[in-house]
């Protein structure tokens, strides 16, 4: 039955993306409507969880009650349904950091040529040049969406390290960061499965911001670790994992 369900998710996210590109086209044809291609694509990403006949809960720490629009968003990844999630968690205009592979993808690509940004990790300079393009779409009022682990793990639910660029970006910016834990993605959508789809609700958590004002270079790793360790935590808090050897 997964398996039918997985090629029926397939066909949702494959139609409803083909209907949908020529807005896609259209917004992403200047920066200026880049924000209306992002409210597109969340309610593209309702579309899809409403004929898969899924959701999504958020969850946010006590106290907090609205989303930085111009923070560095980080979240834990097991799946690629977690795209489609943070698309709907974080607010206004976003991008997404990713690896240059998904920029390769026919007609999904337009993305990483415009709104989002693709990172070659191969090529230091070429890096570079991202981490840049960030901090100056950043400046300009973008929130950015980033998977520090880089890839989907082969132990998930367990956390691969984390690297240091998001915590670097929010230094350099300046601007808060947002861990956020996403609890069942790995259960819905399976990496590693084959096409396997499980219809339920996404299960969020989205943690209270980390100020970075007044930090440098040196507490990068630090902030790295914090980051780490507040997902890491609320993952074992919900026993989705057990506790595994810390960061270093």
């Amino acid at each position: 039955m997964k398996k039918v369900l997985g090629i029926w998710f397939a066909l949702v996210f494959l139609a409803s993306f083909l209907f949908l590109f020529p807005l896609f086209l259209l917004f992403l044809q200047h920066p200026k409507t880049y924000i209306l291609a992002n409210n597109l694509r969340k309610s593209w990403a309702r579309i899809i969880l409403f004929f898969t006949f899924s959701g999504i809960e958020i969850q946010k720490e006590s106290g907090l009650e609205y989303l930085p629009k111009n923070a560095i968003y980080v979240a834990n990844h097991s799946s690629y349904l977690d795209i489609l999630c943070m698309a709907l968690v974080v607010p206004k205009n976003y991008l997404f950091m990713a690896k240059i592979e998904l920029a390769k993808i026919p007609l999904f690509g337009i993305f990483f040529h415009t709104v989002d940004i693709a990172v070659n990790r191969k090529s230091i300079t070429e890096s570079a040049k991202a981490f840049n393009k960030s901090m100056q779409r950043q400046q300009k009022g973008y929130s950015i969406i980033l998977f520090p682990e880089g890839t989907i793990g082969e132990q998930v639910p367990n956390l691969k390290s984390f690297k240091a660029g998001a915590a670097k970006l929010a230094v350099d910016c300046q601007c808060p960061i947002v861990p956020v834990t996403l609890f069942n993605n790995w259960q819905i959508l399976p990496d590693k499965k084959g096409l396997e789809f499980n219809p339920k609700k996404m299960k969020v958590f989205v943690h209270r911001p980390i100020d970075t004002k007044g930090l440098n270079k040196e507490n990068i790793h630090a902030l790295n670790l914090e980051i780490f360790s507040i997902i890491e935590n609320k993952l074992i808090e919900h026993n989705i994992i057990k506790i595994q050897n810390a960061q270093t």
